[in-house]
């Protein structure tokens, strides 16, 4: 359960592969400017500079903008919106050269807003449709730790196993073989989320009124903590899933980690 799937992107890999796929792209002086605002990660900037895009324009400056702004509204938390903008690259361009990378950072969009399910069939989606990307390894390893939240540990395993072998020299391989991917021992019920820890404490001191263990677990997302509090320590999903619905029937909604 401590071993959470990371909700944040990986910044590096989304330039460095975006970069890579759209080396054609003739750099215009808005371009660089959006570019220079998300190295940084100023992405509400990013957004900003949606004003001077003309979306349809179709050019490869233009779409490599539309990208950078559509990858920003994912890290700001505007899912929806981000996978718009993302969703118009590939509606107007169907075949652009970076289609992988864009559809990538749309499974990490859906894994990011908690959807885990359509965010690993987005991954398996990519490796059938996209043998040679770049991203391949990002699928592998998100498909893994995705598995192993949903207590499939033997088709993570088998994620493992793929990264190893189709990308071995990736930051993601190295990962995997410094361990990253411990079985989870346990499972839990999440009952809030906050981004202020005060609030968290208030949730915390109400159920241990109503005669529950909660504890507040402390996530970096986006440079920015998140509290969440949690129940229990289940050795098993369907233990966890039991107390779900306890505390569903009091009212509180749930999400079962990992």
């Amino acid at each position: 359960m401590r071993n959470k799937i990371n909700k944040t992107f990986v910044l590096f890999l989304a330039v460095l592969f975006f970069n890579a796929s759209l080396s054609y792209a003739r750099v215009t002086p808005e371009l660089e400017t959006i570019r220079q605002f998300f190295l940084k990660g100023e992405y509400d900037h990013v957004i900003e500079r949606m004003q001077y895009i003309d979306i349809d324009e179709g050019g490869a400056a233009a779409l490599e903008s539309v990208y950078f702004i559509g990858v920003s509204l994912i890290k700001v938390g505007r899912y929806s919106e981000g996978r718009d903008m993302l969703s118009h690259i590939i509606q107007h361009k169907p075949k652009i050269k970076f289609r992988d990378q864009v559809e990538l950072r749309m499974a990490d969009s859906f894994l990011a807003e908690g959807a885990p399910d359509i965010a690993l069939k987005r991954y398996q989606d990519i490796m059938t449709k996209y043998p040679d990307s770049s991203g391949l390894a990002h699928a592998y390893e998100q498909s893994a730790l995705i598995c192993q939240r949903l207590g499939q540990f033997d088709q993570a395993d088998s994620y493992l196993k793929l990264l190893q072998i189709n990308a071995p020299l990736s930051s993601e391989a190295s990962n995997a073989r410094h361990g990253f991917t411990k079985k989870v021992s346990h499972f839990g019920v999440q009952v809030g989320s906050f981004t202020d820890l005060n609030n968290a404490e208030i949730l915390k001191t109400e159920l241990e009124a109503k005669g529950f263990q909660p504890y507040i677990q402390t996530i970096q997302k986006n440079e920015n903590p998140l509290y969440h509090v949690l129940v229990g320590e289940f050795l098993s999903r369907k233990e966890a899933e039991g107390e779900a619905k306890k505390m569903e029937s009091l009212g509180y909604p749930t999400h079962v980690y990992p």
